[in-house]
């Protein structure tokens, strides 16, 4: 039986599961909830009782990266750990589990253990309810409730952390996976929204990690329905930026023709 990755955010302890619950050995529990995920955020490390991304960006979220817009990138994201063969994957603000979702649907990772862990427990609640399969946890990405060196790979997507969590988690030899925009990434979009629009900057190395490689993902981005835009516009951070009217005219568009350009940065722990 392996061991649970999962620590106990009260003492640091490893968590093991039960029938419904997680324990440690100091007698700390945290239930299985219906869907099959477990609550590690504790109320003191909570700045909100609604933390992370409200439930209409993810239903909005989920039903614009099931319709296949950003495909290529999670075809490319699964290539690469394919390539790695690694024999567990963490996915860090995993969202509604879309990325991880489609990592477990390819034959060359079948062998690994997917976990996915994010700060907003309505993600979580559908990202496990999508995939009973795969292990899922609300944790603050900053203080990951997750044992030391207990994954071979850490994946995150456009999602905040601490790098020397994400290190502190990896195995000396496991490889961190980041996605960030590109310089031209949704740059159509953008320019619909300020009057100044500037390129994402140069993606930066993370702290305490070495370059193993870098990765650009770009194509087409062709959304043909008024639906497809109101996804987009709904489930990105630019939907905060945006003034009334603003928000009104590009909600109002039924198509928009733009770029979709991702950075993926692989990168080791160093000693």
């Amino acid at each position: 039986m392996q061991k649970s990755i999962w620590m106990c955010p009260v003492c640091d302890a490893r968590l093991e599961r039960g029938e419904k619950s997680f324990a440690c050995a100091a007698g700390h529990t945290f239930d299985i909830a219906r869907e099959g995920y477990v609550n590690l955020v504790l109320a003191q490390h909570r700045r909100s009782a609604a933390a992370g991304d409200p439930k209409d960006s993810l239903r909005h979220r989920r039903v614009f990266l099931e319709a296949g817009h950003y495909a290529p990138l999670a075809a490319a994201l699964t290539e690469l750990l394919a390539t790695r063969n690694p024999d567990s994957v963490l996915d860090v603000g995993c969202g509604e589990g879309y990325y991880l979702r489609r990592l477990a649907a390819s034959p060359a990772l079948a062998g690994g253990r997917l976990y996915g862990i994010d700060v907003a427990k309505e993600a979580i609640r559908l990202a496990a309810k999508a995939a009973p399969r795969l292990e899922h946890a609300v944790g603050n990405t900053y203080r990951l409730p997750v044992m030391a060196a207990s994954v071979a790979a850490v994946l995150q997507v456009f999602a905040p952390s601490a790098d020397q969590q994400i290190r502190r988690v990896l195995h000396p030899d496991g490889v961190f996976i980041e996605v960030k925009p590109g310089p031209h990434h949704l740059e159509v979009f953008r320019g619909m929204i300020y009057e100044r629009a500037q390129a994402h900057t140069e993606v930066e190395t993370p702290g305490g990690f070495g370059v193993l490689g870098r990765e650009r993902v770009t194509f087409p981005l062709r959304l043909k329905q008024a639906e497809d835009v109101a996804g987009l516009v709904e489930m990105t951070p630019y939907k905060w930026h945006m003034n009334p009217e603003t928000y009104t005219r590009v909600r109002d568009l039924t198509e928009l023709q733009d770029t979709a350009d991702f950075t993926i940065g692989l990168y080791r722990p160093l000693p």
